[in-house]
């Protein structure tokens, strides 16, 4: 019985309270009620003994023979349990996840790995203010522009389209009356 009250102690209520708005404190604070009364029937219930006094009944019913058939029903009577039908299809998606989880696992460290030799090699560097474009160029390929792609300053595709872009405008205004 203390380790269900020890469930209950678990939800705090006042740091609940603290943190909700005004208007919504009421609501929780009925629902804690409910709560509450639900819990406390619940830790009542199981002091209730369930057992049928047979015995009383023997005596309080003329007639016996009803009751003693009626004993003889409940106790042979046996409360089917259900078949168990999900554990193993549970248990066999338990092992696939586990294997995703392994192999993710290992992908991380090899990733890991391979981020850490380049985090190495960044801290390897000399300050950025130090550096040349040459410097930059060897460090960091993807920032090297493509002389043969575009072959006239800037040699980046973006401002290759802006000034495109710009002396068509100003050639369309020049042409324009």
């Amino acid at each position: 019985m203390a380790a269900r009250q020890s469930v209950i102690k678990a939800v705090e209520w006042g740091k609940i309270l603290e943190r909700t708005r005004p208007d919504m404190k009421s609501t929780i604070g009925a629902f804690k009620a409910k709560s509450d009364g639900i819990f406390n029937n619940y830790v009542k219930s199981k002091d209730v003994k369930l057992d049928i006094d047979w015995a009383y009944y023997q005596s309080a019913v003329a007639n016996k023979a009803l009751v003693a058939d009626f004993e003889k029903q409940f106790k042979a009577y046996k409360v089917p349990k259900p078949i168990d039908t999900k554990s193993k299809e549970l248990e066999d998606k338990t092992a696939k996840d586990n294997e995703a989880v392994k192999k993710f696992l290992q992908e991380t460290e090899e990733n890991l790995t391979e981020v850490m030799m380049t985090v190495d090699r960044l801290n390897s560097l000399p300050p950025f203010e130090q550096m040349t474009i040459d410097d930059i160029f060897e460090n960091f390929p993807q920032v090297k522009p493509d002389y043969k792609k575009i072959p006239h300053w800037p040699h980046a595709e973006i401002f290759y389209v802006l000034f495109s872009v710009r002396a068509w405008w100003h050639r369309r205004k020049k042409y324009t009356v």
